[in-house]
């Protein structure tokens, strides 16, 4: 070996890792990438049960709890329409992004971010999966983004949410 940081890799594969580690350089997390979303256009039909996005007809569901409605859409969102959360996570990219983003290389990705659509601003927000998103965007130069996006939630209810979620009921570490 003529570099030690290269080690056993392929020229390709530390071409690439040289690339990704230059562009995660120049950013904290996916504000960086996504200062400012572009707009979104969208409109909900009167029975409640899709939404149209961006010129898209999806299937709106809906997790109804006690007597309160909680409607949300699945859709891989362009990534000129997302931005960081920054009402409800504001986590900075942490050292698990460059073995996630070579994860992502070559697996599937399990679970989508998580956003919720901001009505007032018609921009979708991540608000969980920004190292996901900031993974695929530079890992694998994705236009689109798996989202679950949620439609006008109560912004306090999913921060408490966020917050246990990553406390009191965390599954992994």
């Amino acid at each position: 070996n003529c570099h030690k940081a290269k080690g056993r890799k392929k020229p390709v594969d530390f071409r690439e890792e040289l690339r990704i580690l230059n562009e995660l350089d120049k950013i904290d997390g996916l504000k960086d990438l996504r200062p400012k979303a572009i707009e979104s256009v969208f409109s909900i039909s009167e029975n409640r049960e899709e939404i149209t996005f961006n010129g898209i007809k999806l299937p709106l569901y809906n997790q109804r709890i006690g007597s309160k409605d909680h409607y949300y859409f699945f859709h891989e969102v362009e990534v000129k329409h997302i931005e960081n959360d920054e009402k409800i996570q504001l986590r900075p990219l942490e050292s698990k992004i460059l073995p996630l983003i070579f994860n992502l290389k070559k697996s599937v990705q399990l679970l989508p971010s998580l956003g919720r659509l901001d009505k007032k601003e018609k921009k979708v927000k991540i608000f969980d999966g920004q190292h996901k998103a900031v993974a695929q965007i530079i890992g694998n130069n994705r236009k689109k983004i798996p989202c679950l996006v949620f439609v006008e939630p109560e912004v306090s209810k999913l921060r408490e949410v966020i917050y246990e979620a990553h406390t009191s009921f965390v599954q992994q570490r």
